[in-house]
């Protein structure tokens, strides 16, 4: 069931011009990497910068951060922790 979730901001790098953003549930302990789905994204996982901007500015380190998620999300057949930012 998609929810959102709490994570503690542990990975704020850049990757193609964007952004990717990761960190710790605070719920469950699990590592949790928001990726996006949408057209011209979903094939490396980055977040543009209108998605990833939280109270319009950058999530920092140890930032803890709201995010709605699927309970899935597009795991390049490697990253189990992928889950896909709604």
């Amino acid at each position: 069931m998609p929810s959102v979730k709490q994570i503690v901001c542990l990975a704020n790098s850049k990757k193609n011009g964007e952004r990717c953003i990761a960190g710790i549930d605070l719920d469950t302990g699990n590592w949790i990497r928001p990726v996006c789905d949408r057209d011209g994204y979903s094939d490396d996982g980055r977040v543009p910068r209108d998605v990833r901007l939280v109270e319009r500015r950058e999530p920092e380190l140890l930032d803890i951060i709201e995010i709605p998620l699927a309970d899935e999300g597009n795991n390049f057949d490697f990253e189990s922790e992928n889950l896909t930012i709604l």
